[in-house]
């Protein structure tokens, strides 16, 4: 049996950092995140359930609505709102650090959810 890594950071920006390296960022960027970036710390809802407030400020920076934020996607779903929030905070947060928009929303992984 699997065990998930500790998630020791006090912000989601400061997990970001230290648990992604530099090339996985960078394709972050470039293609958007996926959700198996996130499948050794138990998947993108155990980061949101930690960090929902920063995931929602990183997500509604610069946006007039979740669904501009978000696209079309199943909105009244739970499971796919907290999976979708993580990986557009992880674009976003890509975007930052390399300049430029961040990647897409469903380049990455949020469409296929």
């Amino acid at each position: 049996m699997s065990q998930n890594k500790a998630i020791n950071a006090a912000s989601f920006r400061e997990w970001f950092n230290q648990n992604l390296s530099d090339e996985t960022r960078l394709q972050i960027h470039k293609h958007g995140a996926t959700p198996q970036l996130f499948l050794g710390y138990g998947g993108e809802a155990v980061l949101y359930d930690r960090f929902t407030e920063e995931v929602w400020e990183i997500v509604m920076q610069g946006e007039s609505s979740l669904i501009s934020a978000l696209g079309h996607g199943d909105l009244g779903c739970l499971a796919w709102l907290r999976s979708a929030m993580v990986l557009k905070a992880s674009d976003k947060l890509a975007a930052e650090r390399y300049g430029g928009p961040p990647a897409p929303t469903g380049s990455g992984a949020a469409a296929s959810l």
